[in-house]
């Protein structure tokens, strides 16, 4: 799945780990990694899109990610995953929350992702769920951290 988000946010990512680390922790560096990348890359952060969402349909099942990429610390995950009946032997059911949860964290990031498996049973695995959340994750993420023209460079803020 790590593949996979790096792919689809476009980033070069390589990934070393020592001893024995659970999928959360690996998930909570990478959105620590990216958190340091956003400051470097974008300081500020005028200049981005902040916003980004997207639908992304993996073979049987569909997610929905929308992302805030503001200046906060700590990040924030709402998720919604409605399983099939079968995981890939790397992940159970409650990793996924909890990796997307704690890259948002460490990533200082508001993350909402909705995944649903195809509607017909016998299609229902969860493989393709993880895979449509993280694709999406990943694509809104991209789409937020996108430059936008000058006319739109401002952070905007509604606070008053």
């Amino acid at each position: 799945m790590i593949y996979t988000f790096a792919k689809h946010a476009g980033w070069s990512l390589r990934v070393r780990a020592n001893g024995e680390c659970s999928p959360e922790s690996i998930w909570g560096y990478i959105g620590e990694a990216a958190r340091k990348a956003l400051g470097d890359r974008l300081g500020d952060r005028k200049g981005i899109a902040r916003f980004g969402e997207a639908h992304v349909p993996a073979e049987r099942a569909l997610s929905r990610a929308a992302v805030d990429i503001k200046v906060v610390h700590p990040g924030y995950f709402v998720g919604t995953f409605e399983s099939g009946d079968t995981w890939p032997e790397e992940l159970s059911a409650r990793d996924i929350p909890k990796c997307m949860k704690r890259f948002s964290f460490r990533a200082g990031i508001f993350v909402h992702v909705d995944t649903r498996p195809d509607v017909e049973p016998r299609a229902r695995t969860a493989h393709y769920t993880a895979k449509a959340a993280f694709k999406s994750l990943a694509v809104a993420f991209k789409r937020a951290a996108a430059r936008v023209s000058e006319k739109e460079r401002d952070i905007i803020i509604s606070k008053g």
